[in-house]
């Protein structure tokens, strides 16, 4: 256990997290999470957040959002890698379900969003971008669950106002060549800015 307090509260796995988390590449230390505070608790109670450790780095994956649809499909899951252990991940990642789960919130690759505070003391990133997840390998994007339900795993990137506006004015592609040439470490909040 890492000692969160309320809200962010350690549940026992639900079958679908156990599933996601089986996917996670050498993960270590993994623990599963609820954030149980505000509308996103009570219109999402069964959102779980797993949190694992591969290669120092610290893995989030929910385990929920995809059981929200408009129609037959994949639903969506959402990944996110940081460098420290924080409630505030569990609390970021119930955020981004939530938003998603509203009619008007859907997201999916190379959709933004200002998150409305920075990921960390002293960083430039407050804001998300929704990218695939590169880092998992070809096979992680789209999971079959043992319960016959299908979902899709989205990777949530961190970035500034000034790459967000890139990203707008030249593509995801431009921007995501971009992050390659400068060898952007994603999991540093106060990594360089490269737009």
């Amino acid at each position: 256990m890492t000692g969160y307090k309320y809200p962010c509260e350690a549940v026992q796995p639900s079958l679908l997290a156990i599933d996601l988390a089986d996917r996670l590449p050498d993960s270590r230390d993994v623990q599963f999470y609820r954030w149980a505070k505000g509308r996103s608790a009570e219109t999402m109670p069964r959102l779980q957040i797993i949190e694992a450790s591969i290669d120092n780095q610290i893995h989030y994956l929910t385990a929920g959002a995809s059981k929200i649809l408009d129609g037959p499909g994949y639903g969506t899951e959402f990944c996110y890698i940081a460098n420290e252990k924080s409630c505030c991940n569990v609390e970021l990642l119930t955020m981004v379900s939530y938003l998603h789960s509203l009619p008007s919130g859907r997201l999916d690759v190379g959709h933004t969003m200002n998150i409305g505070r920075p990921i960390a003391n002293n960083s430039h990133l407050d804001r998300l971008l929704v990218s695939l997840p590169y880092p998992y390998g070809s096979n992680f994007e789209f999971v079959h669950l043992s319960d016959g339900r299908h979902a899709r795993i989205l990777w949530l990137i961190p970035i500034s106002a000034s790459e967000e506006k890139f990203r707008h004015e030249h593509g995801l592609e431009d921007l995501e060549e971009l992050f390659d040439m400068h060898e952007i470490e994603f999991s540093d909040p106060l990594r360089k800015l490269v737009a």
